[in-house]
């Protein structure tokens, strides 16, 4: 039951510089995968894991990305005890991240890792592909925290090695979401009436998730002495804007709102690049949190949950 060594993991993650080695490692790893045994399958499932996080650059994701069934894990769902249902959500999780990276192309754990101005998605623009990242890390997000734990299942090194990487990837995927949801706010009131639909729904899906991060990372915080990872408070956009922002999609003068927001920014920031300062309107400003507070401003506020 112990977790992979590194003796053994660092000869594979060299083998992800050298293509014909890394199929060879992954053929071994889809060996291992359809074992009847759960200690072996769990592992093989951190190994490819650990390929994701550690090896170069995305060569493993994008080789799941095309290689789905690696995940069936036929033998696996013919147990069907506790243990193999637990070992099959983490194999989804694994499926999901794969399946999205096919889908844009952009692992948002190391894109978080390896960026100290902020993720991709806080800068990202509508007509460049914002509302479908954010939705492709909310997927990821939903798989992952459904990788449900408690305090007692973390009873042996393999599992425990598993909750630590799944709380590591929460926590950049978390803030990728943010920064993305802080996006689309400072642009929901430009949007076109479709766009504005989906950037609700997502926003929505926002709010609910926060709720599952912030569950899951209590327990996280609960395992700091035996995971040795240190749990942040995190810090998030508002999560009571939903009615307003309903209220203003659905009012019978949206377009002609849209436009007169859209010729008011014009006037304040005639620079297209410079940082966007025009406010709200107002009904949704006060509505928002009961004073002249501006959610929409540049300096969006965030909340934080213990």
């Amino acid at each position: 039951m112990a977790a992979p060594k590194p003796k053994y993991i660092e000869p594979i993650l060299m083998a992800t510089t050298d293509r014909s080695e890394f199929k060879s490692v992954m053929v071994a790893l889809q060996s291992r995968l359809g074992d009847t045994a759960w200690s072996i399958v769990y592992k093989a499932l951190l190994v490819i894991h650990i390929m994701i996080r550690e090896g170069d650059g995305d060569i493993t994701l994008k080789y799941l990305a095309t290689h789905l069934h690696f995940f069936d894990l036929n033998q696996i769902k013919q147990i069907g005890s506790p243990d193999s249902k637990q070992l099959l959500r983490y194999a989804k999780y694994l499926a999901v991240k794969s399946k999205q990276y096919g889908n844009v192309g952009i692992d948002y754990v190391k894109d978080e890792q390896t960026k100290n101005d902020g993720g991709r998605l806080r800068n990202l623009s509508i007509d460049k592909g914002l509302l479908r990242e954010v939705e492709s890390v909310e997927k990821q997000i939903r798989a992952l925290v459904n990788c449900k734990f408690s305090e007692a299942d973390i009873n042996n090194d393999v599992v425990l090695t598993c909750f630590r990487m799944l709380v590591n990837d929460l926590l950049r995927l978390y803030q990728s979401l943010n920064e993305g949801v802080i996006n689309i706010l400072e642009h929901y009131f430009e949007m076109s009436k479709y766009d504005a639909e989906r950037a609700l729904i997502i926003y929505k899906d926002f709010v609910d998730l926060t709720k599952d991060v912030v569950n899951y990372l209590r327990i996280a915080k609960h395992l700091e002495y035996a995971t040795k990872l240190h749990v942040p408070t995190i810090r998030h956009a508002p999560t009571a804007l939903a009615n307003s922002l309903e209220e203003y999609l659905h009012d019978e003068n949206f377009e002609v709102n849209r436009k007169q927001y859209l010729a008011e920014r014009e006037l304040k920031n005639p620079n297209p690049d410079s940082k966007r300062a025009t406010p709200a309107p107002k009904k949704i400003e006060q509505s928002a949190t009961g004073s002249n507070y501006n959610p929409w401003s540049n300096q969006i506020g965030l909340q934080q949950v213990n």
